[in-house]
This record gives structure tokens, sequence and C-alpha cells, in this order.
């Protein structure tokens, strides 16, 4: 992430610069508790899953600006800072671990950890360490 000042409705304002979707979702952290699998036919208890962050229903996506010759787009997940990544990123899939919330008959309802990952194979390591 690098900070610098851009020209936004004929004001210049300081932004927040990120290289990807990763990078802005691991500055700020994440809740994605909300997202919700259902129904869901899975026997496990616990998976890992692509996810795109800008999905998220508290995910927001502005206008886009380019900045040193690439087009970055002007992103909120309730932050209070300006904050773009490259308009090309915001559809990067990540991963979570999606685990049983409950039964519903034949169907299972699945809710996510909160935890985003950069990899699959990062949030499969980390679903091992919590005990699966």
């Amino acid at each position: 992430m690098r900070n610098m000042k851009i020209e936004i409705a004929d004001e210049m304002k300081d932004v927040q610069v990120f290289e990807s979707m990763w990078d802005y979702v691991d500055h700020y952290g994440s809740d994605i508790t909300h997202y919700v699998i259902e129904p869901c036919h899975s026997e496990q208890d616990k998976f890992v899953e692509e996810i795109v962050v800008s999905d998220d229903v508290d995910f927001g996506a502005h206008d886009t600006y380019e900045i040193g010759g690439r087009e970055y787009i002007h992103v909120n997940w309730g932050e209070n800072e300006i904050c773009m990544i490259p308009y090309d990123d915001l559809d990067e899939i990540l991963y979570t671990i999606f685990e049983r919330s409950r039964k519903e008959g034949r169907k299972t309802r699945f809710v996510s950890t909160g935890q985003i990952f950069e990899t699959e194979d990062e949030a499969r390591e980390a679903m091992e360490e919590r005990g699966h």
C-alpha cells in the first residue's frame, strides 16, 4: 500500500493505493461471518471455498481513476480512508473456510469463519490447524 494525493471532485485528496484486492483485504482485515451457503449438501463439517469480496453486500465500488497509467477503482468496505485497488482486481478470487452452522432436514447451512486467505493452500492449512 502506498499513500498519495490524487484529484477527486476537483480537490486533491489523500488516498491509499493497493496493488491488489488481497493487499486491501490483508491491510484492513475482514469480517465476512455473514457469508452463508444454504442449502448445501456437503457431508463435511468444514471446507474451503472461493469467494469474491466485491460480491459482499457491504462492499462498495465507486468511480475509477488513472494512477500511474493504470486504472484503479475507489473501494470501501467500511473504512474511513479513500482506498483504491486496480480495477482488474475487483473480482479477484480469495478463499475462506465454511463451517457447519445447522442442519435443516437433509440440507445444511454453512457460515464463513470470517477469515480470508490469498490462496487455497493457506486456507486449507488454517482449516487443519483449527482441528479438521
